[in-house]
């Protein structure tokens, strides 16, 4: 009368030496997450590229034509043009302190929050330069235009927040040098393009172009007729992107 021995567990075998044939489609669904994973990885990096690239092209460019299209438009002079500044670096600022904020409510982490930012400055700035004369649409227009510096200040703190949660530890420090070079690199392309097509942009339906001293002229001679309009209706300008909207829209698409 002996007892039998308990069964012993046999010693697992590692799956790397596991045949391919005995695993079955275990080792191909680990290869096929771990290629979605990366093509998410790319994708998400690529969308980061073109939305720091554009933050950097919007806040330049809008900075830039900002005085010479309130010139232009509302007849605003230098003294005239200094509160508005003013008023859109705290616009900037109060967008970058409330971020932190935002992603709490929107529950959502640094990515919706990017993303919705980006879709306000892509709406409101386009929408802010259509808003051309007559005079009494400078409020509008610069209740706008501020809305849309604050969106594209609160879309750049999202993007760096963004990069710094899905990046590891040890690229983080690249991620924020590539994300400013792409910046800059939006900033000097509005800066050089953008003025470009500003200028460019003053078009008549005939096909005719306004330089910049011609634009000047106009503005110091008198008020810009709109056909009565908040928007640009006007007979002479009624083209899509006249009167300067043009970079704009462009920089709203990419956004």
């Amino acid at each position: 009368g002996r007892c039998p021995a308990p069964p012993t567990n046999p010693t697992p075998v590692p799956m790397a030496e596991v045949p391919a044939a005995d695993r079955g489609g275990s080792g191909q669904q680990a290869a096929g997450d771990a290629a979605r994973r990366r093509g998410g990885g790319w994708c998400a990096g690529a969308a980061l590229a073109v939305s720091l690239f554009a933050q950097g092209a919007v806040t330049a460019l809008t900075y830039t034509v900002w005085p010479l299209f309130l010139r232009a438009h509302f007849r605003l002079d230098d003294d005239g043009f200094a509160p508005l500044l003013l008023a859109s670096s705290l616009a900037a600022a109060l967008a970058v302190l409330a971020v932190p904020s935002l992603q709490r409510w929107l529950r959502g982490g640094a990515m919706r929050s990017a993303a919705i930012a980006a879709t306000g400055a892509g709406l409101l700035t386009p929408l802010a330069f259509a808003v051309q004369c007559p005079a009494s649409a400078l409020p509008l227009h610069s209740a706008l235009t501020l809305l849309g510096i604050g969106c594209a200040a609160w879309l750049d703190t999202a993007l760096k927040s963004a990069a710094s949660e899905s990046l590891p530890r040890g690229w983080q420090g690249s991620a924020f040098g590539a994300a400013a070079s792409l910046t800059g690199l939006g900033s000097v392309t509005a800066n050089v393009l953008g003025t470009m097509l500003y200028q460019n942009s003053f078009a008549s339906l005939s096909g005719h172009q306004a330089n910049a001293s011609q634009a000047e002229a106009a503005a110091l001679a008198g008020p810009v007729d709109c056909g009565g309009g908040g928007l640009w209706v006007g007979a002479e300008r009624a083209a899509v992107g006249a009167g300067g909207e043009l970079p704009f829209q462009l920089i709203g698409a990419l956004l």
